[in-house]
């Protein structure tokens, strides 16, 4: 069986989303870890508020799941979202809101991915549609580096 070395690492998610000349920045920065299986990296962090951040990367493909992990009145490891994004193409996931959950849809026009031992940087650029509805165009940054 193939050992699964982690790292400990400060990861950043960054988003910057441009609706109707709009534009809306969200950042998130936590600690957690890298890891490496086979051909694909994995960026795993936990928040204080009990939400794991797994996020998978390989050659094509970007995959970034958020879960409850600590809640007491969840069940443990209820998945809140799902996205995927794949250069030149449209894969659906999903967002869980209190408000229910929703479908979205990401078209990623573009994906640049570059990694050493000791960091990973991807920047991602596209489109999102809700429910089948054209929402915002994105640009996301996803940014890890190894804790000495």
């Amino acid at each position: 069986m193939e050992e699964i070395l982690k790292k400990a690492a400060d990861i950043r998610i960054s988003g910057l989303h441009m609706t109707d000349g709009e534009k809306s920045a969200v950042e998130e920065k936590s600690k957690g870890y890298i890891s490496k299986r086979g051909q694909s990296t994995y960026l795993v962090a936990e928040s204080d508020e009990g939400i794991r951040t797994m996020i998978k990367l390989t050659k094509s493909r970007v995959e970034v799941k958020k879960s409850l992990v600590k809640i007491e009145k969840t069940a443990s490891g209820t998945v809140l979202s799902e996205l995927v994004y794949e250069e030149g193409s449209s894969v659906s996931g999903f967002y869980i809101t209190p408000y229910g959950k929703f479908d979205i849809e990401t078209e990623t026009r573009n994906m640049h991915k570059s990694e050493t031992e000791d960091s990973i940087l991807c920047n991602i650029s596209g489109n999102i549609k809700m429910n089948g509805s054209p929402v915002s165009e994105f640009n996301l940054e996803i940014a890890a580096a190894v804790i000495s």
